[in-house]
This record gives C-alpha cells, sequence and structure tokens, in this order.
C-alpha cells in the first residue's frame, strides 16, 4: 500500500517521513526484499499567503545544477556564495554559448543525494529547521525563497590545495574560490566527496549515488560521464568553471 513498507524491507535509516509511496518486492532469485522508492519529500511551507501558511510534502530530486555554469556574481558585492546564489538570485542569466572553456569541458549537472546527513529537515518561512550536528539538507526540484541548505545546486564550496584541513569539507563559505599555487592564481572546487556515515555528511559535498564513488555529470554538449571522487582537484576544477581558461580538459 501506498506510504506504507512491510518491515523486513525497512532499513533504519529509512525509517522516516520523507520516504513515502515504496512499493516492497521479493527478487525471485536472492528471496531478498527491495526497496522500490517512488517519491521522497519534505515538508515546505509557512508562507501566509500560500496554502494559509501549511506545511505541505514537496518533491525532491537528485540533480543539481552548476551554479557556475548559470549564474552571474551579484553586483553589490561582486561574491557567489551559498547565500548569494539562494537569496540574490545569483543564478539563471549565463548561456551555454557563453563557455568559453567549450562544452564539451564544462559540467551542466551532476548526480546528487536528493537527502544529504541523516535528520528531516523542513523548509519553513525562508529557513530550514531539523538540522543537528553537521548541516543537513536536501534538494528541492522547486522552489522559492529558501535557505541554500534546500535549493539543491553546487559549485559554491572552495578547496585550497595549499592546505588539507578543507579536503573532507571544503570551504562553502567563501564568495570566491580564487587560490594562488606557484605564482598562478584560478578557481579551486571541492571534489565529489568520499561516502561518509550519514550523520557526518554536510550539504555542500557531493557524495557518490553509485559504487565504486562514481558521479555522473552532465557536460554542456549533452554527453554523460562518470566520474570517480577519486578526480584530481585540478581537473574538477577546471569543468566546473564555464569560462576559466584553464588548459585542463574533460578528456
Amino acid at each position: 500500500q501506498p506510504g506504507h513498507v512491510p518491515p523486513p524491507c525497512v532499513p533504519r535509516d529509512l525509517q522516516r517521513p520523507i520516504y513515502r509511496h515504496t512499493k516492497c518486492r521479493r527478487n525471485s532469485q536472492t528471496g531478498k526484499h527491495l526497496i522500490q522508492d517512488r517519491t521522497r519529500y519534505i515538508q515546505f511551507g509557512g508562507y501566509s499567503w500560500i496554502m494559509g501558511g501549511q506545511l505541505r510534502p514537496v518533491s525532491l530530486t537528485s540533480y543539481v545544477p552548476n551554479a557556475r555554469a548559470f549564474g552571474k556574481k551579484v553586483p553589490q558585492d561582486q561574491t557567489q556564495s551559498v547565500w548569494n546564489v539562494a537569496w540574490d538570485n545569483a543564478s539563471g542569466e549565463k548561456k551555454i554559448g557563453s563557455f568559453s572553456d567549450g562544452t564539451s569541458n564544462t559540467i551542466v549537472e551532476v548526480e546528487k543525494p536528493m537527502i544529504t546527513g541523516d535528520q528531516v529537515i523542513t523548509g519553513n518561512a525562508w529557513a530550514t529547521t531539523g538540522s543537528m550536528g553537521k548541516t543537513d539538507g536536501a534538494n528541492l526540484w522547486a522552489k522559492t525563497d529558501m535557505a541554500p541548505e534546500a535549493q539543491g545546486f553546487f559549485g559554491c564550496n572552495c578547496n585550497d590545495p595549499n592546505v588539507t584541513w578543507d579536503d573532507e569539507e571544503g570551504q562553502w563559505w567563501r564568495g570566491d574560490c580564487k587560490f594562488t599555487v606557484s605564482g598562478t592564481t584560478r578557481e579551486y572546487y571541492q571534489p565529489p566527496a568520499r561516502n561518509r556515515p550519514r550523520d557526518q555528511q554536510i550539504i555542500w559535498n557531493i557524495y557518490p549515488i553509485h559504487t565504486g564513488g562514481i558521479v555522473n555529470a552532465l557536460l554542456g554538449d549533452g554527453s554523460v560521464r562518470s566520474i570517480s571522487n577519486n578526480i584530481d582537484l585540478v581537473t574538477w576544477s577546471a569543468m566546473v568553471t564555464p569560462s576559466g581558461g584553464e588548459p585542463e580538459t574533460a578528456n
């Protein structure tokens, strides 16, 4: 029945109200129960002029856009932090034809888990609640004024190649990912991270959905690449910037 999964089918980390309309079936060869997830959602609302402020379920997505490919720096401070993307509409004005690095060398979208972290967050009137410990979050399929923890995008988490302390979680609070290495200044972005227990995850990272640490990425030319979370920082960063002028390519 919709909204109900027999006990043998429910892993411990799925016993939460964000998982609905699942169907349980038994593999005829192994005899094991499998979960077929139909819809995942979080609660969203709190605006008095929309549905009287009631919280309603909203759909999630496992595909997020590259804020660097489709964004612009906001004029007032010329930064593009996660807050600029969420609140200043620092996205949506670049065209694929402006990718001077080439569409075959620019990632426009990647796979990212619908839910990051071990808590169920709620979007309530411009803010998210329910996060504990590490910053939990979700990728809303469609949204209005909402904190970045529920927006669903990447391209704002920086990684300084001169240090190692940010290798696990990056520097997501920065508005500029430019760092100087051996006299050359360029942008460096956090690559897909290694898988971690859900209570150790942070929304600003991309955690692989597939086994082997693989993240599927859509490039500007329409091709799809399977990228390992072992990809080096320099190559990944070059693929995030649409017009960075880096010599590295997707090949």
